[in-house]
C-alpha cells in the first residue's frame, strides 16, 4: 500500500516541484492501483507525508518508484548521467534539495528549495548591493537561527565561490557577502527595511492614558463653560452645562453666593487636571529613560542617533548643515605643525634597539576563530553586515584571510575600514551652535586618540583637585565593552606612571584614569561628600495607615466638639455618621458616655496603628543599617552623624569638636612603661631579624585579585576594581601603592612592614 501510495503520489505530481493541485489526481490513480482500499484525499495526503517523513524508504527506492510512476524521468536521469549537472561538485547543494518549506496554500505538503531560483535571487542581490553606495543600502533584520534558515545558508555557501574567487579586494568580498545576506533574507522572506529608516518606538497608548486625556479634554471643556457663565453667558446650551456639574449637590444657580461656587469649582477642575498631568509627564519620562537604556545596552548607535532628534532631546532646530562641516572641518582636517621637543629623539634612540615582531601570517583558521568569538547580532558597521552572516558563509574565510594578508603586506586598508559615521549629541538646549555638540563616532575600532585626550584631561583635572572634591567613582557593570575600554587605556598609562615622582601623584594618576574609563562609556559620576539618601518610596499599606489615622483624629476632633455642645450641620451629620450601623441614636439619654466610649475607641486604634508603623521604621532603619554595613562602611558612619538618623540634637560646634580631639590624638604623652618594658626588650633581643622581603609584581597581583572590587576605597576613592584594570604597566612606585592600599585593610601591623621592605628594597 505504501509503495502504490508514492506511485500515485509521483505520477500525480509529474515533473511538478512546487504543484499544489494535485490531491485529485492523487486520489484517482491510488484507486487504480488499490481498488479494494477506501480512502479520501486528505487521509492519502497524510500517510504520503508520513511515508517522506519518517524515512521508511531509502533514496534508492524512491528513485525507483519515480521512475516506476513516470517513465519520462528514466530518461532524465540517463542524460544527467551524460552530462552532469555543474552543481554535482558541491555536496552542499544537494543538500538543499531536502530542504522543507510549507507552501503559502492549504496544503501542508512539504518540497524542495529550487536551487535555479536560489541562483538567480542570489546574482540579483550581488548586482544591485555592487551598485548601491553604503548609506543606501537595506538594513539586514535579525533572522531566527532555525534549521530552515541555516539550511538555505549553506546552500547558499557553494554557490558563493565564483564570485569569492573572482573578488580584487575586502570592498568587494564585502559587497558580495551583503548580497548573498540579502539573497537569504529574500529567499526565507524575511522583511527588509530601508537603510537610515527610524524605527519609531510603539505608538500604543495604555488605556488609562486615554482615560486621563479624556478627563483632562472633558474637564477643560467644562472650565470653558463655567467661566462663560460667570461672564454672564446665559445661553441654554451654557446653562445646561452648568446645571450638569453641579448635579448631585445643594448648590442652586440662583442663589446669591453662585459666583463663589462657580469660582471654587473652577479652581478644583484645574488641581484635577494639573494632577492628572503630572501623571502623565512622570509616566513619559520613566518610559523615555527605560527605553533609552534598553536601547543602550541592545543598539547604541540607534540611541546617539535618536538623541540628535530634538524630539528626543527636547532641543530647537539644529545647524544649518554648512556650518557643521565648516566647523568640524576647522578641528579636524587642518593641519597643525607640532613641535615635538627632544623627547622625540630619546624615544627613536630606545626603539631603535626594540626587536622587530615577526612577520604574520592571517590563515582561514585565524579567520574563523575570530569570527566565532563575535557576538551573531552586534550593531554592525557602516557596511552594516552582521557577524551572523560571516560565520554562516564559510567559503569566505580562505579568501577574507588572503585579503587580510595583502592588506597586511601592503600597509593599508579601505576606507570601508577606517570611515565611521559621526553623530552629534547636542549637549544643551541651544542646538543652533555648532560647538554645542558632542560627536560620536562609530567606527570598526575603539577612536584611540579621542579616549588619550579624554585621559589626558582627566589626569590633569585630578592633579588640581583635592581629595575631598573628587567626584565618587560609580559601580560599573562587568561588561565586555567596559573591560576593553580599561584595556585600552592601559598602555596610554605608562608614559605617566614614568614620570611619576611619589604615591600621590601615582594615585592621582589612576584616579584620573578611572575618571576617564567613566567619562567614555558614559557611566554618571555623582560628587563627592553627596549624600545617598534611602528611598522615598512609602509602602501604600503604610499610606492607608496613615489616612486612616487622619480620618479618625478628625473624627475625633467633630466628636469632642458634638460632646461640647457644637450642633451645627456639618458636625450632627459627622456623628450621625460615626454611629451609622448600631443603636445609638443622639437623643438618648447616655448619648455622652456613648461618645466617650467611641473617642476611647478611635485613641486606642490610633495607638495600635502607630506602633504597627513605627515597628515597620525600626525594622526597616535596621536592615537598611545591616545592609549598608556590610556594602559601604564610609556611607553608614556618615548617615549615622545626622542628628536626622541617630534622633540626636543639634551637632556640637566644630571648634569645640576639634579641640577636645586635638587634645586627646595630637598632644604627646609621656608614659611611665615600668619594669617591664626591660623585660621585652631582653626577651625580643635573641630573636632572629627576618630577612628583607621584596614586593614582586606577582605580589601585588595576587594582593589585589583577592581584594573585593567595590568594597569602600580609602580617602582617595578609588575602588580596587581599578587596580586589577590597569594592570598592563608594573613600575615600583605603582607597585608599591598597590600593596598598600590591597593591604590597608589588615592592621597598622602590616602596613608598617610593608613600609620597611619598601625602604629596604629603595636601599637595595
Amino acid at each position: 500500500m505504501n509503495e502504490n501510495a508514492l506511485r500515485a503520489y509521483y505520477r500525480a505530481k509529474g515533473e511538478e516541484t512546487v504543484g499544489i493541485a494535485y490531491r485529485s489526481r492523487m486520489h484517482c490513480f491510488f484507486a487504480e492501483l488499490e481498488p479494494s482500499t477506501p480512502v479520501t484525499e486528505q487521509n492519502l495526503a497524510d500517510r504520503v507525508r508520513y511515508i517522506m517523513r519518517s524515512k521508511i524508504f531509502d533514496d534508492a527506492e524512491l528513485g525507483r518508484l519515480r521512475r516506476e510512476a513516470i517513465p519520462s524521468s528514466n530518461e532524465s536521469a540517463m542524460a544527467g548521467d551524460a552530462a552532469p549537472h555543474s552543481t554535482d561538485q558541491h555536496p552542499h547543494v544537494e543538500a538543499a534539495l531536502d530542504l522543507p518549506v510549507v507552501v503559502d496554500s492549504n496544503d501542508d505538503e512539504i518540497v524542495s528549495h529550487e536551487l535555479e531560483k536560489m541562483r538567480s535571487i542570489l546574482e540579483e542581490a550581488i548586482l544591485e548591493t555592487r551598485s548601491t553606495p553604503l548609506e543606501n543600502r537595506p538594513r539586514l533584520p535579525r533572522i531566527p537561527l532555525s534549521k530552515r534558515n541555516r539550511a538555505v545558508v549553506r546552500a547558499l555557501n557553494p554557490m558563493l565561490v565564483t564570485y569569492l574567487e573572482a573578488s580584487r579586494d575586502l570592498c568587494e568580498t564585502d559587497s558580495i557577502l551583503f548580497g548573498a545576506a540579502v539573497a537569504v533574507c529574500r529567499i526565507i522572506g524575511a522583511k527588509l527595511p530601508m537603510a537610515g529608516r527610524a524605527t519609531t518606538q510603539s505608538s500604543a497608548i495604555p488605556a488609562w492614558r486615554k482615560r486621563i486625556e479624556d478627563r483632562i479634554a472633558k474637564a477643560r471643556a467644562l472650565i470653558g463653560r463655567l467661566t462663560s457663565f460667570r461672564s454672564g453667558n446665559n445661553r441654554p446650551r451654557i446653562m445646561r452645562t452648568v446645571r450638569m456639574a453641579f448635579a448631585g449637590t445643594n448648590i442652586s444657580l440662583s442663589q446669591p453666593d453662585i459666583t463663589q461656587k462657580l469660582t471654587e469649582r473652577i479652581d478644583d477642575l484645574k488641581q484635577k487636571i494639573a494632577a492628572w498631568g503630572k501623571r502623565i509627564r512622570r509616566f513619559t519620562d520613566r518610559s523615555r529613560r527605560f527605553n533609552q537604556n534598553r536601547l543602550f545596552q541592545s543598539d547604541q548607535k540607534r540611541l546617539y542617533k535618536s538623541l540628535e532628534r530634538p524630539k528626543v532631546c527636547g532641543a530647537g532646530q539644529g545647524p544649518d548643515q554648512a556650518d557643521i562641516i565648516a566647523f568640524w572641518r576647522g578641528l579636524w582636517s587642518e593641519p597643525v605643525n607640532h613641535s615635538e621637543g627632544p623627547w622625540m629623539e630619546v624615544v627613536a634612540s630606545q626603539g631603535a634597539s626594540v626587536t622587530p615582531m615577526d612577520p604574520i601570517t592571517v590563515t582561514p583558521e585565524d579567520v574563523a576563530e575570530a569570527v566565532r568569538r563575535a557576538p551573531n547580532w552586534k550593531s554592525p558597521g557602516l557596511d552594516g553586515l552582521h557577524h551572523y552572516w560571516l560565520k554562516g558563509f564559510v567559503v569566505c574565510h580562505a579568501v577574507l584571510a588572503r585579503q587580510f594578508q595583502e592588506a597586511l603586506d601592503q600597509k593599508s586598508l579601505p576606507s570601508l575600514f577606517t570611515t565611521g559615521i559621526t553623530h552629534l549629541v547636542p549637549k544643551d538646549q541651544d542646538t543652533t551652535d555648532p560647538s554645542k555638540y558632542r560627536p560620536i563616532t562609530f567606527a570598526q575600532e575603539l577612536e584611540l586618540e579621542q579616549m588619550r585626550s579624554t585621559l589626558e584631561e582627566a589626569i590633569v583635572e585630578t592633579r588640581s583637585t583635592t581629595l575631598e572634591n573628587r567626584p565618587r567613582l560609580p559601580r560599573l557593570a562587568l561588561s565586555k565593552r567596559n573591560r576593553a575600554v580599561v584595556r585600552a587605556l592601559n598602555p596610554m598609562l605608562v608614559t605617566y606612571l614614568e614620570a611619576s615622582r611619589d604615591l600621590c601623584e601615582t594615585d592621582s594618576i589612576l584616579f584620573g584614569a578611572a575618571l576617564a574609563v567613566c567619562r567614555i562609556i558614559g557611566a554618571k559620576l555623582s560628587t563627592a561628600g553627596r549624600a545617598t539618601g534611602q528611598s522615598s518610596a512609602i509602602p501604600a499599606w503604610r499610606i492607608r495607615i496613615e489616612e486612616r489615622i487622619a480620618k479618625a483624629r478628625a473624627l475625633i476632633g467633630r466628636l469632642i466638639c458634638f460632646r461640647s455642645g457644637n450642633t451645627r450641620p456639618r458636625i450632627v451629620r459627622t456623628v450621625r455618621m460615626a454611629f451609622a450601623g448600631t443603636n445609638v441614636s443622639l437623643s438618648q439619654p447616655d448619648i455622652m458616655q456613648k461618645l466617650t466610649e467611641r473617642i476611647d475607641d478611635l485613641k486606642q486604634r490610633i495607638a495600635a496603628w502607630g506602633k504597627r508603623i513605627r515597628r515597620y521604621t525600626e525594622r526597616s532603619t535596621r536592615f537598611n543599617q545591616n545592609r549598608l554595613f556590610q556594602s559601604d562602611q564610609k556611607r553608614l558612619y556618615k548617615s549615622l552623624e545626622r542628628p536626622i538618623v541617630s534622633g540626636t540634637g543639634p551637632a556640637p560646634n566644630q571648634a569645640d569638636m576639634v579641640a577636645f580631639w586635638r587634645s586627646l590624638w595630637s598632644e604627646p604623652v609621656n608614659h611611665n612603661e615600668g619594669p617591664w618594658t626591660e623585660v621585652v626588650a631582653s626577651q625580643c633581643a635573641s630573636i632572629t631579624p627576618m630577612d628583607p622581603v621584596i614586593i614582586t609584581p606577582d605580589d601585588v597581583a595576587e594582593a589585589v585579585r583577592r581584594a573585593p572590587n567595590w568594597k569602600s576605597p580609602g580617602l582617595d576613592g578609588l575602588h580596587h576594581y581599578w587596580l586589577k584594570g590597569f594592570v598592563a604597566p608594573r613600575f615600583p612606585r605603582l607597585d608599591a601603592l598597590l600593596a598598600i592600599v590591597a593591604l590597608s585593610q589588615h592592621g597598622e601591623e602590616e602596613l608598617r612592614n610593608v613600609s620597611q621592605r619598601l625602604e629596604l628594597s629603595s636601599a637595595d
